[in-house]
């Protein structure tokens, strides 16, 4: 074999060698590919949501109204442990969770009648930061509360960091 061919040989074996690292350092999230790396979720996660909800499903006039919000400290989560994992959500509703395979996060948050079912994917953005894409049902209990509500959503969670 000639000079040529050698160092041509080594410099695609090079190049191969550095792009099987890349790739090895941004593993995919856990259940995805195969992986067991499990997701850091501790921290701060802003977010927005859009959707409907009826203020009082006992009213038979009760229309539905549409609302929009976006903010800091959608999800604050303080405990996990392997794939569970809880916290807060919005104004301190209790919040517990799961990593399930292939990326899905189920979610359930109480606060005095209100409870809520959160589904979402969850996604790796970089540098440590992911973002939760689903949706939200929420219902008040109708034998507890004055006025039951009910809404569904869908909503966009982000922890940058």
């Amino acid at each position: 074999m000639n000079s040529r061919k050698l160092m041509l040989l080594l410099a695609i074996s090079a190049m191969a060698i550095c792009v099987g690292l890349a790739v090895l350092g941004r593993e995919p999230l856990y259940g995805q590919g195969g992986s067991t790396r499990i997701p850091a979720m501790l921290g701060q996660w802003s977010g927005q949501g859009a959707g409907y909800g009826f203020e009082n499903v006992l009213d038979p006039s009760s229309q539905p109204q549409y609302s929009e919000n976006e903010g800091q400290g959608l999800l604050n989560i303080t405990a996990q442990n392997d794939r569970a994992f809880a916290g807060t959500f919005g104004a301190g509703d209790k919040l517990t969770g799961v990593i399930l395979p292939a990326g899905t996060v189920s979610m359930q948050t109480y606060r005095d009648n209100n409870r809520m079912f959160l589904t979402g994917t969850l996604t790796d953005h970089g540098r440590g930061g992911y973002v939760i894409t689903g949706y939200i049902d929420s219902f008040e209990d109708l034998t507890r509360a004055v006025m039951p509500g009910m809404g569904t959503a869908y909503f966009q969670a982000i922890k940058a960091n």
